[in-house]
């Protein structure tokens, strides 16, 4: 299971960030299908600046569900990205908000701290017979 990590806004207000494989699903097609390996890639290196911290919060917020457009969920509140951007802002800006996504980041990639007993049952991997 993807774990969440918590985004601590001022008093009592926390958002739940995900990688999730909706989240996941969600950069790929932001980033004109690039794997998400390269989209994660170039958010470790910074090579995309503020609109990939944009779009990590936007694929990565209400605990790997996303912010939504208002036109694809039949309501009349802010963007998805207008969201995002008030998240960041709220966060102290995007330096504060990379270390947290890094954390989901690892949270969505964890390796296993027990060792392989052998065989490939339970491993994550799935085949065509599954």
């Amino acid at each position: 299971m993807i774990g969440s990590v918590p985004l601590k806004l001022g008093g009592n207000k926390t958002h739940k960030l995900k990688l999730s494989t909706r989240a996941q699903y969600r950069l790929e097609q932001e980033f004109d299908g690039q794997s998400i390996d390269k989209v994660l890639q170039a958010f470790m290196d910074g090579s995309k600046g503020v609109g990939m911290v944009l779009a990590m919060i936007k694929a990565c917020a209400n605990d790997g569900a996303g912010f939504h457009d208002p036109s694809e969920v039949d309501d009349d509140g802010p963007s998805a990205e207008d969201q995002a951007l008030d998240l960041v802002e709220s966060a102290g800006g995007p330096s504060a908000v990379v270390p947290v996504l890094s954390k989901a980041v690892a949270a969505a990639f964890q390796q296993s701290d027990t060792p392989d007993k052998g065989g490939d049952e339970g491993n994550g991997t799935a085949s065509p017979s599954d």
